[in-house]
């Protein structure tokens, strides 16, 4: 579930679903499409071969926000 507000930006550094290794993730593998990349907001809604997953915030981001006040 997401639960960052609209108005944060986010990107795929942010996502649970992230390879720390490598350029892909769970929703694509073989590596992100540049169209997505570094802007995970263009994938909060399913697109075409993400496998049905999509952007969720990891642990360490909600944490980073919680400290900020924001959640």
């Amino acid at each position: 579930m997401n639960r960052v507000p609209k108005w944060i930006p986010v990107s795929c550094e942010q996502c649970r679903h992230r390879d720390p290794d490598s350029w892909g993730c769970a929703a694509f593998p073989e590596g992100i499409p540049f169209d997505v990349r570094g802007r995970a907001d263009s994938h909060l809604l399913p697109l075409p071969n993400d496998r049905g997953i999509q952007f969720e915030p990891s642990n360490a981001f909600l944490q980073e926000l919680e400290e900020e006040g924001i959640l």
